[in-house]
């Protein structure tokens, strides 16, 4: 085998690879519509606000937590029936105003979801 042939087909194979490792990441569902928008809605707090109502309607409790809550404050919102949504550091990045519009939507019906700070 040749050293072009060679080269030509180690860059395609480290291509390929490349592609495949993203594949997995981006088909879970747990990383589309969560840490971004929920498909068929727009980065509008009224578009959270929407969606907040909705899940609300269907008896589902959500809450948006950035960063690192600690973990009485989820312990404390599951057993309060919540499902927290860890949202990692999303602050300022896409689908932020969404996730605002929600959660100010769910803390006015659940005012006991407003993480306290220094506590």
């Amino acid at each position: 085998m040749n050293k072009e042939r060679y080269l030509a087909i180690s860059l395609t194979t480290l291509l390929l690879m490349g592609v495949l490792m993203q594949l997995p990441a981006s088909s879970q569902p747990s990383l589309r519509g969560v840490s971004t928008i929920p498909l068929g809605y727009s980065d509008t707090a009224a578009s959270g606000a929407m969606k907040a109502k909705q899940d609300l309607a269907r008896g589902e409790v959500k809450y948006a937590v950035y960063g690192m809550p600690m973990r009485s404050y989820v312990d404390k919102l599951v057993s309060d029936g919540v499902t927290p949504i860890l949202m990692g550091c999303l602050a300022g990045g896409d689908g932020s105003t969404f996730w605002m519009g929600y959660n100010a939507h769910m803390e006015s019906k659940f005012p006991m979801l407003v993480p306290v700070l220094g506590g």
